[in-house]
């Protein structure tokens, strides 16, 4: 048996925290993102894995994620806002 499960995840970055400086330090170090959406991508992979939480502006959640430091800095809002699941035989 195989079942799919996906997480669509609504997130809201901001964007004026990803400076050119920013972007080429992250490539330098981690991986080779020249575009924000390449970000919203990973953060959105992180939070669906439950890597890391939830993000909403309303608190400040303090949590430091890798290439990014504190990603209250980075992002306004991240979670969850669907999933789907399907079985195969």
């Amino acid at each position: 048996m195989i079942i799919q499960c996906t997480q669509f995840v609504k997130i809201h970055l901001n964007e004026g925290a990803f400076t050119e400086e920013f972007m080429k330090e992250f490539r330098d170090s981690f991986y080779p993102f020249f575009r924000i959406e390449e970000h919203a991508e990973h953060i959105a992979q992180l939070i669906a894995c439950g890597i890391c939480e939830e993000i909403h502006i309303d608190y400040n959640s303090g949590q430091f994620i890798e290439g990014y430091g504190l990603i209250d800095e980075f992002v306004d809002h991240a979670s969850v806002c669907d999933s789907e699941t399907e079985h195969y035989s």
